[in-house]
């Protein structure tokens, strides 16, 4: 019992080798109810149930085997046991769908099992007080009380060591449709849970298995030389979220329906794939499926049996991802990257365009004829036109435009730009290029503006190159200084600001000063930097 608990060391584990055992007895809904506030966790469902006979001699006496068959996830198997390493005491309270219709409930409690030297004594009551009626299911005459299920597990005093007792409705949520997502929608099962946290706030949501939706990619088989295994690959590129792509590759062998998720997977198997390889896996670049011929899962339920068809199993992985995935992953943080650059941009300028358009610090951003500015698709058509520029960008002063709400009086602002004869010279664009946004119109001797762009400054120690007749402040990504910035969003975008500060106010100086003043100011935004980072 000991060596069978430890294996189910913390409250989310434990409640989902729970949710598997229901899984497994062919139900149509199983209920879970987590109460962080009372320290209790319930799974319940309709299935099979069992009998008084069924649990004594199925259950108790085979505890130190696994009754299942190998497709099974199962009510009596390895993890039955796992609640006594994460809470006090635990109930099982079942009775069988066919047969004798009483319900018996046994106690496991931690301290009193953990005392027991050899025999095994579970006791049990009959539970008199319960009917199974899934018509009638919360109805009570103050005797009899119907229920919908005919099997619960029920956790009482469950750990509140941090690690142990973690446990999320998200995680929860992505760990169910990675184990249990094949028979969730191959038999149409129902989840419901209901969370309550510490501070009781409640959650509550259904859990259906889904289909894997996205970009699919071709499927394909790898067989690495010299081995027997192979790898069934059928891969997804996962759709974009408001949150980014989080897609889940479920691996799992092949006839059966149980799986485990790129997390559990990757954790299990570290030295057998490359960190890389692991990283994108388990990145939500991809969400499908990975099937092993040989590989079978361990006993733990979360995890491989670590022998030679598992590391054949890894190497079909690794060559896989190299043939058919890397190039996606490259190409899509490259774009995510530059996203984010972009989004970073428009952060600093926003804050930048306060100081800027202010009078005492104009000067900044003025530039000596002749120079070259850019407008957006909103301005009048401008006298001097040069053309469109080569990369897209976003207007701080647009985008706050086009992001406000409902109520306010855009279509006056839209008329006002319709009449619009001639050219805004007061105009101050500030714009950060990037994936998003179109394409802005060069315009010769109008439009002074800022614009960020990021660039790969190969064999250059500068951190930025600013173009005075353009506007354009180019940030050089592969400096050190970005690079120690680049950890957070917000020491980024403070080291924007501070880079930006520091390039406009050179260009401000005399020409004569410039030299002298250019150390001065990187000596300075060296400093800044330090501050920054520190």
């Amino acid at each position: 019992l000991k060596r069978l608990s430890a294996t189910y060391s913390t409250v989310e584990k434990a409640t989902l080798e729970a949710i598997g055992n229901a899984v497994d007895e062919n139900p149509t809904k199983i209920w879970v109810n987590i109460n962080l506030k009372t320290r209790t966790v319930e799974v319940a469902d309709n299935g099979n149930g069992a009998s008084l006979k069924e649990f004594e001699h199925e259950a108790l006496e085979s505890v130190a085997d696994s009754t299942k068959d190998d497709d099974k996830i199962g009510r009596f198997g390895l993890g039955f046991m796992g609640g006594l390493s994460i809470c006090e005491r635990y109930t099982f309270t079942a009775v069988p769908k066919h047969g004798d219709q009483r319900y018996f409930e046994w106690t496991f409690d931690t301290k009193i099992l953990a005392s027991k030297k050899e025999e095994l004594n579970v006791p049990h009551i009959e539970r008199l007080d319960l009917r199974y009626s899934a018509r009638l299911a919360g109805a009570s005459d103050g005797i009899i009380t119907y229920v919908p299920w005919r099997a619960a597990v029920k956790f009482f005093k469950i750990s509140t060591d941090k690690i142990i007792g973690r446990i999320s409705p998200d995680s929860l949520e992505g760990e169910i449709l990675a184990r249990y997502g094949v028979p969730l929608r191959k038999r149409g099962i129902v989840i419901f849970l209901n969370f309550i946290d510490v501070n009781g706030q409640e959650i509550s949501r259904e859990i259906r298995g889904k289909d894997f939706q996205g970009e699919p990619l071709d499927p394909f088989i790898i067989n690495p030389p010299n081995t027997n295994e192979f790898a069934e690959f059928k891969l997804y590129i996962a759709p974009l979220t408001v949150k980014g792509r989080r897609g889940v590759i479920h691996f799992g062998e092949r006839g059966s329906e149980y799986r485990i998720s790129d997390k559990e997977f990757v954790m299990s198997v570290v030295g057998l794939i490359d960190e890389d390889v692991g990283t994108a896996l388990r990145s939500g670049i991809f969400e499908g499926e990975i099937l092993s011929s040989c590989a079978k899962g361990n006993e733990d339920r979360h995890s491989f049996n670590r022998n030679e068809d598992l590391s054949n199993f890894c190497l079909a992985i690794v060559e896989g991802y190299r043939k058919h995935c890397e190039s996606h992953v490259i190409r899509i943080r490259e774009a995510n990257k530059e996203k984010r650059y972009q989004e970073l941009s428009l952060r600093a300028l926003d804050k930048l365009q306060h100081l800027l358009t202010n009078p005492n610090y104009q000067r900044l951003i003025e530039r000596s004829l002749p120079f070259v500015g850019t407008t957006g698709t909103n301005h009048a058509a401008p006298k001097k036109s040069l053309g469109e520029t080569d990369q897209k960008g976003i207007a701080v002063q647009g985008r706050k435009q086009d992001s406000g709400n409902s109520n306010s009086d855009s279509g006056a602002n839209d008329q006002r730009r319709r009449l619009a004869s001639e050219e805004d010279l007061a105009h101050h664009p500030f714009v950060a290029t990037g994936p998003s946004g179109k394409k802005r119109l060069e315009v010769k001797n109008s439009s002074i503006g800022l614009i960020f762009a990021h660039v790969e400054m190969l064999g250059s120690n500068v951190p930025y190159v600013f173009i005075p007749e353009k506007g354009v402040l180019e940030f050089n990504i592969r400096h050190h200084w970005f690079v120690q910035c680049d950890v957070t969003d917000a020491k980024l975008v403070r080291y924007q600001c501070e880079a930006a500060l520091s390039a406009l106010t050179l260009n401000a100086q005399p020409v004569e000063w410039r030299e002298v003043a250019q150390v001065a100011l990187l000596d300075r935004l060296e400093l800044d930097v330090f501050q920054i980072t520190h």
